[in-house]
């Protein structure tokens, strides 16, 4: 496996753990996948400030990350844990 593919299945991979993360975390953000082929994630709207930090797409009440080759698990970790902390949730993923 190589090129392309390496890259899609890392994408997947990725948002399958920052969908189970959310719904494990902040349960109540909705945190879904839309297939389990796709690298999108939608979840409740956050902060105005972690959609500016984090470049979200919004709409309504509803947010969603595009995970693609750029997007590392730190930086998924991070938002997560920034994500959490507005709803009164204190959680550390790093390792």
């Amino acid at each position: 496996m190589a090129g392309i593919e390496l890259d899609a299945r890392g994408c997947i991979d990725r948002a399958r753990y920052l969908t189970k993360t959310l719904q494990s975390v902040v349960p109540h953000c909705n945190a879904t996948r839309f297939n389990p082929f796709s690298t999108t994630v939608v979840f409740a709207r956050p902060t105005y400030e972690l959609e500016v930090k984090y470049q979200l797409a919004t709409t309504g009440d509803i947010a969603h990350v595009v995970v693609t080759p750029s997007v590392t698990k730190a930086t998924l970790d991070a938002f997560v844990e920034e994500y959490a902390a507005q709803f009164g949730e204190e959680v550390s993923l790093a390792k």
